[in-house]
């Protein structure tokens, strides 16, 4: 079981959760892949002021996966 938040990272020192939820998917890739489309959710829900992504934890609250926009950026 997987934890997914969906963050705002902005010039804070650390990424503000605008929203949590339970993942019961066993497998990282699964879970990415609901993390992505809830993602896609919360930018059309929040157009204002968008999650730039997200970060997934699994049950011990360590985070296993991360995305974000800026991260994205700098890796091109």
């Amino acid at each position: 079981m997987f934890t997914i938040e969906l963050v705002i990272i902005g010039v804070r020192e650390h990424p503000e959760v605008i929203e949590r939820t339970t993942s019961p998917r066993h497998f990282l890739y699964d879970a990415e892949h609901r993390a992505k489309t809830l993602l896609a959710e919360a930018r059309r829900r929040f157009p204002r002021n968008p999650p730039d992504g997200y970060r997934i934890l699994d049950q011990d609250g360590v985070v296993v996966a991360r995305f974000s926009r800026a991260n994205a950026a700098r890796s091109r």
